[in-house]
């Protein structure tokens, strides 16, 4: 457990909490390791946890309207999954798969809450970074129809180039 908490200490949603809050969030602690191609968790299921990469690179795809799963991106060592439907009690909004052997830190639902109520900061970046993946999902969605299939590089140059704008609805978007 002493291991589980030193990874989750570097990162952000662990950076500003008191060593107290930290001891106590040991029993929400667990190590979760895939094999090659095995599934973390499907789009639609429960979200019981987030994960912290440790070692290795998992695939996240969703399921569109043609019933396919649709690459939508990566998550790399020191990042954080599934924390977008712990965070508002939604289902999976994609299914998540191991690339090659990884190894993950899982924070239990309750753990990540009393995390976001003591670190204000923390709870600003997972809004960010909901707020990020949410619009890359968008894209996800919307590209494939329009242009076929998109590979991750072609997405991510896509999604760099690309500003979203919010309209109020009957504003005049193009003249």
């Amino acid at each position: 457990t002493a291991d589980l908490l030193r990874y989750a200490r570097d990162t952000y949603l662990f950076k500003d909490l008191e060593e107290e809050l930290v001891q106590g969030l040991s029993d929400d602690l667990s190590l979760v390791c895939l094999i090659p191609g095995e599934n973390l968790f499907r789009q639609g299921e429960e979200s019981d946890s987030s994960y912290l990469v440790i070692d290795g690179t998992l695939d996240v795809a969703m399921e569109q309207s043609d019933g396919k799963e649709h690459f939508v991106g990566e998550v790399a060592p020191g990042e954080w999954v599934g924390e977008i439907g712990v965070f508002t009690g939604q289902d999976r909004l994609a299914s998540v798969y191991a690339q090659g052997a990884v190894r993950l830190v899982r924070m239990t639902a309750t753990g990540f809450g009393r995390v976001i109520s003591a670190n204000s900061e923390a709870l600003a970046k997972v809004g960010g970074t909901i707020r990020q993946r949410l619009l890359r999902n968008q894209l996800a969605e919307m590209l494939p129809s329009l242009f076929g299939e998109l590979d991750e590089e072609t997405l991510d140059h896509i999604e760099a180039e690309s500003d979203w704008e919010r309209c109020v609805r009957g504003s005049c978007l193009m003249h």
